[in-house]
């Protein structure tokens, strides 16, 4: 769809006819994430907190800004609200990818572990645990979750790119130029 612009503009409508309406914030906090506006988006959605402190969704989505903004333990305090107003929450993964991000290797295998357990078909949790594993220095875990990751999702330049760096490391270099290759044809930059 991509009609951001257009959602922003009717959003902001809906604050100025309601400004207690929790969910139009927070929708339009959203569609500030999806846009890149994470300022901004980080406004709405506090709004929306302030407004109502049940909402998981905008936890999560304030989590995932203040990760792409490199506040990881604002990211770390958001996501874990996220989960703990809903057990079952996707928030799992982003939450094991700021972790590693931070480098604590050890909690983002439990939550990536987690978001895998609640959705064993979840790509970009498998591979970004994969990714952990490589970090870690356990590669043939790493190319275990790497292998499932592009399975599930053949669009993961990341994925074949990290599994080429761990086949490098198992010196199985021709695994390895195969997928920095695949990475690389997917992801030119």
């Amino acid at each position: 769809m991509g009609r951001y612009e257009e959602a922003v503009a009717d959003l902001t409508r809906a604050v100025e006819l309601d400004p207690e309406h929790a969910v139009a914030f927070g929708e339009r906090g959203e569609t500030y994430r999806l846009m890149g506006r994470y300022e901004e988006a980080v406004a709405d959605l506090t709004r929306a907190v302030d407004l109502d402190q049940g909402l998981a969704w905008v936890f999560r989505g304030r989590g995932q800004c203040h990760q792409a903004l490199a506040s990881y333990p604002e990211a770390v305090a958001d996501l874990t609200c996220a989960i703990e107003l809903d057990p079952e929450h996707v928030a799992f993964g982003e939450r094991g990818e700021t972790y590693r991000l931070m480098g604590r290797y050890e909690e983002a295998v439990a939550d990536l572990s987690r978001a895998v357990g609640l959705d064993p078909e979840h790509a970009v949790a498998l591979g970004r645990r994969g990714e952990t594993y490589r970090l870690m220095g356990r590669y043939e875990e790493a190319v275990a979750d790497l292998t499932r990751a592009v399975e599930l999702d053949q669009g993961l330049a990341w994925g074949f790119g990290s599994r080429g760096q761990c086949y490098q490391a198992l010196a199985r270099h021709e695994e390895a130029v195969a997928d920095l290759s695949r990475a690389v044809e997917l992801d030119p930059g």
